[in-house]
């Protein structure tokens, strides 16, 4: 009966597992324009292809997770390995003695009933923290999503407060010529068709500012 119900335990844990790594491939492939990720030679399920801990290496480094979530993906990692490859890990017990920290950091992160069996806070905390680690890798394609967005937006910025200077440097240059020609003539005003002349220069910067600024 302990084999099977160590067994049991496998199988959830490889569930959640499954369904992090799928989610994680997809991310991945769209992130590198693959478009078909499960015939990738890097993220299909075939051998030679990356493992699931390989994968999770790769968000990690690529910062796709945060300082808390990065915690939570090893944890979770680690938890993974133990049950796929520890014969002793039977039970959640067991398993997380294993894994330096991880009986405190679940209990803390995941709070349980203090009344309830160890086995059974363990087990409650290792479920939350797997459906929140599948969760969090679901919403990775929002996240990169929003963050592509925020670049954009800032480098369009950027380029537009940069070709703004230099059109209104353009603008004052044109006007200080106009003006430093009338007062070698002596003239102190600056006629109609010459004030037209300027807006026109300035209509036209203003264009090549847009033109610039999205090529």
């Amino acid at each position: 009966m302990e084999f099977v119900k160590g067994m049991n335990i496998r199988t959830d844990i490889l569930s959640y597992s499954l369904m992090v790594e799928n989610f994680s491939s997809i991310f991945l492939s769209t992130l590198l324009d693959i478009s078909d990720f499960k015939e990738s030679k890097s993220l299909g399920n075939k051998s030679g292809n990356l493992s699931f801990n390989q994968k999770i290496d790769l968000l990690i480094d690529i910062k796709a997770l945060d300082k808390k979530e990065k915690s939570k993906f090893q944890i979770f990692m680690s938890i993974r390995n133990q049950f796929m490859h520890n014969i002793a890990a039977d039970n959640y017990e067991n398993c997380l003695k294993n894994i330096d920290g991880a009986e405190k950091f679940l209990l803390k992160t995941y709070s349980q009933d203090n009344k309830l069996a160890k086995e059974i806070q363990l087990e409650n905390a290792t479920k939350e923290l797997s459906k929140e680690v599948v969760e969090i890798t679901i919403n990775l394609l929002s996240k990169v999503k929003e963050k592509i967005e925020k670049e954009v937006k800032s480098q369009l910025f950027e380029k537009y407060q940069k070709n703004s200077i230099e059109a209104i440097s353009k603008i004052e240059t044109e006007f200080n010529s106009i003006y430093n020609e009338k007062v070698e003539k002596g003239v102190k005003m600056i006629s109609l068709e010459e004030l037209k002349q300027l807006v026109s220069e300035m209509r036209r910067l203003y264009y090549q500012i847009i033109d610039k600024t999205f090529k």
